[in-house]
């Protein structure tokens, strides 16, 4: 195969190139696409259905309200503790508290109230969390149990290691129903997107909040944690299998903005004044929203999101089977995806005008964009967005830009080589529709005008060279402008004679008629000038012509290097 051939460029390999370029990086994944990514998968949310949560999940919050009555936090851990038991009498199925009780109170008979609320109530799981990059020096007590049941298939790989740990004091921790840690580990760009599932520290793996949360309230099942080569290959509570990628990573379902889950003052629980039926067997989760006491996240639907409500969803998540998940083969599917947007426009745009391919394209994008967030609604798979959306916004205007450059370049050569053999309007016709030049030759039926000064050796031998270029251009030129007003293309000049297409390159019905008129006009011409040369004392010159119409091959005829349009 011709390499030469191969490397000329066309809107098809223009559009393939495009892709091949698009899939590179997409295989290299840059940061900033990285990001804009994660942005789209924001829009995502915001734009499917709004999903309803189940009514398992109640939160009780640390707001203005609760401030207003009960005093600035922290409170004193007797008000903690007249808490847990008011959600005791409320027969609550669990408790998950967001808070971590560190440092002992000045009044060690807090410390006391608080601890013997917990051990009373039997029903409290505890949080605490893990510090990274230096070693906190924290109380180590009862969170250090491993929450896993561990199964190895081989070496596994990193997944997320704490480098110091925060708990809750000895006498607080003894009484409690379980532990978990309460970390938030936000994307690059500050977003929180997913939740840590698995946290190792002192080669031991611990489950979060919301999981051991949810274990109490599901009978205390065994969480099972599967190790490979590459990290974690599984995790289950129970018979709920949870999805995670190699770092125990699950990525969170948002369902909408603040209190898409209850809400409820921790002053009117206190107080009883919730009602039984709204808290009896509900997974309860402790934590803040009041300004101030930040506990505030960025998430998909807003900028400032309670923490507590995090966890809520990572339990109603796992609690109804609703992942968001990205398997590996997805990578196929996207690759795929920009091979198949690529390609199509490729052989699509080239056939279509500018504004209609625009229309295709815009389409193109519109149809994947709305299939992409059906796809993440139905099912909740996340299948890459950016680039093929990116193929579309390269590709139409790199074939576009081809386009222009190559009509540009064909249309100087054809003005170059046509300008001086037809008339202007002509010229803007071929150059609007370059179709209808056809390179090469074909058959049509044209009509043809031949004319020649009759004697002009003649006369030639009677005038100096001067004199007789002089009347040959002025002879010349006026039978040229007649031939331009009737649309012909002028083929050449043989010497004194002049040879006329009409048909030809843009086609004409009445090519015979118009023939027939520059006949006619040429003859009332010559005599305006017979005239003219008279009183010049130049000869006078007469002419023939002949018409004659009928099939003819048209086209360009010569050499490679060089040829004519005739």
């Amino acid at each position: 195969m011709n390499l030469r051939r191969i490397l000329t460029p066309s809107c098809f390999k223009i559009a393939v190139s495009i892709t091949a370029l698009i899939i590179i990086v997409y295989l290299l994944s840059p940061t900033f696409l990285e990001l804009v990514e994660l942005k789209a998968f924001d829009v995502r949310f915001k734009g499917r259905p709004k999903v309803q949560p189940g009514d398992e999940v109640v939160i009780l919050t640390i707001d203005e309200k609760s401030l207003k009555e009960l005093g600035r936090w922290p409170w004193p851990r007797s008000v903690m503790a007249r808490l847990i038991d008011s959600l005791t009498t409320y027969d609550v199925k669990v408790m998950g508290l967001d808070i971590v009780f560190a440092e002992h109170s000045q009044d060690k008979g807090e410390d006391a109230i608080l601890a013997k609320a917990v051990e009373r109530s039997g029903r409290v799981i505890l949080g605490y969390y893990f510090s990274f990059g230096e070693e906190t020096p924290g109380l180590e007590g009862r969170e250090l149990e491993s929450s896993y049941d561990v199964k190895t298939m081989g070496e596994h790989a990193d997944i997320i290691t704490g480098d110091g740990i925060v708990g809750n004091i000895g006498s607080i921790g003894k009484g409690a129903a379980g532990f978990g840690y309460f970390n938030i580990v936000p994307d690059i760009d500050g977003g929180v997107r997913w939740d840590p599932l698995a946290i190792t520290y002192k080669e031991r793996y611990y489950a979060p909040l919301a999981l051991q949360t949810l274990r109490f309230y599901l009978g205390n099942p065994p969480i099972t944690l599967t190790l490979a080569d590459y990290g974690v290959a599984g995790l289950r509570l129970g018979n709920l299998s949870i999805p995670v990628d190699e770092e125990g990573r699950m990525t969170i379902n948002y369902y909408g903005g603040q209190q898409t889950f209850p809400h409820y003052s921790i002053a009117d629980a206190i107080a009883n004044r919730i009602p039984k039926e709204k808290l009896k067997d509900r997974i309860v989760l402790i934590g803040s929203t009041a300004i101030g006491i930040y506990d505030m996240r960025v998430t998909p639907f807003e900028a400032t999101y309670p923490g507590v409500e995090i966890h809520a969803t990572v339990i109603d998540n796992i609690l109804h089977q609703r992942f968001i998940t990205r398997p590996k083969w997805l990578a196929i599917i996207d690759i795929f995806a920009i091979v198949v947007v690529g390609i199509t426009l490729g052989l699509v745009i080239p056939r279509l005008s500018a504004w209609i391919g625009f229309i295709v394209a815009i389409s193109v994008l519109a149809s994947y964009l709305l299939l992409n967030l059906y796809i993440f609604s139905s099912s909740g798979l996340l299948i890459n967005g950016v680039y093929p959306a990116m193929t579309v916004v390269l590709t139409y205007p790199g074939i576009i830009l081809y386009r222009y450059i190559t009509e540009e370049k064909e249309k100087k050569w054809i003005k170059g080589a046509f300008q001086y053999y037809i008339t202007a309007s002509v010229m803007e016709e071929i150059l609007k529709n370059p179709d209808m030049l056809k390179l090469g030759g074909e058959e049509r039926e044209l009509t043809v005008l031949f004319s020649d000064i009759r004697g002009f050796t003649t006369i030639s031998e009677k005038l100096s060279p001067e004199r007789l270029v002089s009347l040959l251009n002025e002879y010349l030129t006026a039978m040229t402008d007649i031939v331009f007003e009737h649309k012909g293309y002028l083929d050449k000049y043989i010497g004194d004679a002049i040879m006329v297409v009409y048909g030809a390159p843009v086609p004409q019905e009445d090519h015979s008629v118009q023939a027939c008129k520059t006949a006619v006009s040429m003859m009332t011409e010559l005599k305006k000038l017979q005239e003219k040369w008279e009183k010049d004392g130049m000869p006078l010159i007469d002419i023939g012509i002949g018409i004659n119409t009928g099939p003819m091959v048209i086209g360009n005829m010569g050499s490679k290097r060089r040829f004519n349009y005739t």
